[in-house]
């Protein structure tokens, strides 16, 4: 009933609502937003971008992973 409640309180501060057509369209406010994202859509790759690429070898280099394991 609460939600009935807020319909009634709405519809009556809002009472040119009721008096509409159907089948007119308002177009205020029933528009699509406009995009944010303009560009190309991101890829699916767990590779790092190309510039830490060479720093993250540099350090991968450093440290013999396996031979820690295996010790």
């Amino acid at each position: 009933m609460t939600l009935v409640d807020a319909v009634a309180r709405w519809l009556a501060l809002n009472p040119a609502w009721l008096g509409r057509q159907p089948g007119l369209q308002t177009t205020a406010g029933l528009r699509e937003a406009a995009q944010i994202w303009i560009g190309p859509p991101p890829t699916l790759s767990n590779q790092p971008p190309p510039q830490e690429l060479e720093q993250m070898l540099h350090i991968a280099r450093k440290f013999d992973v396996a031979g820690r394991d295996e010790a």
